[in-house]
């Protein structure tokens, strides 16, 4: 990969990875409840899906549109999930939060455009029940993968604008 492919792929992967492994941590809670064989499974595939896209990019040197474009396979299987767990109310804010996060700040409000609706048709493929009362340790699963990917993609902001700041300082230094 190139540098500004591979600048990409790293903003992408590690924040990727991190909420594959927050959905299926959600999918095996709500499989509690729903008593479902198909949470398991999601569940299973939420671990391994991040790192089989990461050695697919990898494979294919991916150009930075096809980094951008696989985020709409994320979209469609966050939408899968959603669906999954039931349409619980707070799961669903937090898939859908790291979704639209990874999309805007990777690929821009295009592909979220094209993200959303993938991601309503994945929900409706998948959704047969409705989870909303009794939740309680799937809505407290859910608020701490909020924490944790917030507070994660805000540290690799600030990593960034830190690093961008340094460089912009010592430009200054330089000229003057």
């Amino acid at each position: 990969m190139q540098s500004s492919e591979k600048y990409l792929y790293d903003a992408i992967n590690r924040p990727r990875i991190l909420a594959w492994m927050m959905a299926a941590v959600i999918l095996l809670v709500a499989s509690q409840y729903a008593g479902s064989v198909a949470c398991l499974v999601g569940a299973a595939i939420c671990f391994v899906y991040p790192y089989l896209v990461q050695l697919l990019l990898q494979r294919v040197s991916a150009s930075t549109d096809i980094i951008r474009r696989s985020l709409v396979v994320d979209a469609l299987l966050t939408g899968l999930v959603v669906g999954m767990v039931g349409y619980s109310p707070t799961a669903c804010i937090v898939l859908v939060t790291m979704l639209t996060v990874s999309i805007v700040i990777v690929a821009g409000p295009v592909a979220l455009a094209i993200g959303t609706p993938l991601c309503f048709g994945g929900a409706w493929l998948t959704g047969r029940y409705y989870l909303t009362d009794g939740v309680r340790d799937l809505d407290l699963v859910s608020f701490a993968c909020l924490l944790v990917y917030s507070g994660y993609i805000a540290w690799l902001v600030y990593r960034e604008t830190s690093r961008l700041n340094t460089e912009h300082r010592r430009e200054f230094s330089l000229r003057h």
